[in-house]
């Protein structure tokens, strides 16, 4: 975008010392470059609208798996997905003691949801 932007200032700063024929041709190179831009743009738009579905696709398939998860998991502990998220919850929050180490391989079943409905999976010991 930069070149292109470049090349109309150099367009216009020239324009009165060229033929009528360079001028036309010069323009229409530029209006090209414009539109291959645009059609560009489009692409990634479109590009990035297939990726958000995708993603947001996989989010409601995973949103029942875990649902699935806590069933199970409730079915044969009744009320072990509480406790379980009660204790992302703390692990969420900052530590208070430096010698606490913490886990990266566990997982737990809960999840919170921003304003952009993304998931968002926490981590427990």
């Amino acid at each position: 975008m930069d070149s292109l932007e470049k090349k109309v200032k150099t367009f216009f700063s020239n324009a009165k010392k060229m033929k009528p024929s360079e001028k036309e041709a010069e323009y229409e190179a530029i209006r090209k470059e414009y539109y291959k831009t645009l059609e560009d743009a489009d692409e990634k738009v479109h590009l990035a609208n297939q990726m958000y579905d995708l993603v947001d696709r996989y989010l409601r398939r995973l949103d029942q798996e875990l649902h699935k998860f806590k069933m199970e998991l409730e079915a044969d502990n009744k009320g072990i997905t509480e406790i379980l998220e009660k204790r992302s919850l703390e692990l969420d929050q900052p530590p208070t003691n430096s010698s606490q180490k913490e886990n990266r391989y566990s997982f737990t079943p809960s999840r919170t949801r921003d304003n952009h409905s993304h998931c968002k999976y926490s981590i427990f010991t």
